[in-house]
């Protein structure tokens, strides 16, 4: 599937996020763990791919982010395991002409639109063009900031119209995941 939006993903994801600037071995560690109970539990219904994505968020110096590029460099992987790393904009070419090519790298977002005159923004065919495959779109932190569930489809179909795939996340507030009613959020708004 070209769009993934699944609990497990948003788990990994949320808890990578905190471990990016960490040790290799811890984060190699919490991979092996997620993984593991993931697919053992997916494996009852089908046998599918493990998909694994970190999203570094808001950090990374060049410095940190060639020493992050070192270590997935080196780490072994599953080939059950796809794995995705989105790290910031700024980033985002030094890790995609750096790292191995069986770690894909996404972009934490992605316009409405085309090329033009859209300050701040990053269009589908920007992303493409630099060989990127994901992109991430409706994180709470930016629906946060008052993205809407228009905007996050119109987001969606014009990335996956030009070819990009999608991290749809379902954009739950932290105090949802604290109080453990993700559920009850997401499913309230997919109504």
């Amino acid at each position: 599937s070209r769009c993934v939006a699944t609990a497990q993903f948003h788990f990994v994801l949320y808890h990578l996020s905190s471990l990016t600037m960490q040790s290799s071995r811890t984060i190699s560690s919490a991979v092996s763990k997620v993984a593991a109970r993931a697919y053992s539990s997916s494996s009852k219904v089908e046998a599918r791919k493990f998909f694994v994505g970190g999203n570094w968020k808001c950090n990374g110096s060049v410095a940190q982010t060639k020493e992050l590029i070192s270590m997935l460099n080196q780490s072994t992987l599953s080939t059950d395991t796809e794995v995705v790393v989105c790290p910031s904009q700024v980033h985002l070419h030094s890790v995609k002409s750096g790292l191995r090519t069986d770690v894909a790298v996404g972009a934490q977002d992605v316009w409405t639109q085309g090329n033009g005159a859209f300050t701040g923004e990053t269009s589908a065919e920007m992303l493409t063009d630099m060989g990127l495959e994901w992109v991430i779109v409706g994180h709470s932190e930016r629906r946060g900031k008052g993205e809407s569930d228009a905007e996050v489809a119109a987001k969606a179909k014009y990335a996956l119209d030009k070819g990009l795939k999608v991290i749809a996340c379902c954009g739950e507030p932290l105090e949802n995941r604290e109080a453990g009613t993700t559920n009850d959020f997401v499913f309230s708004s997919n109504q």
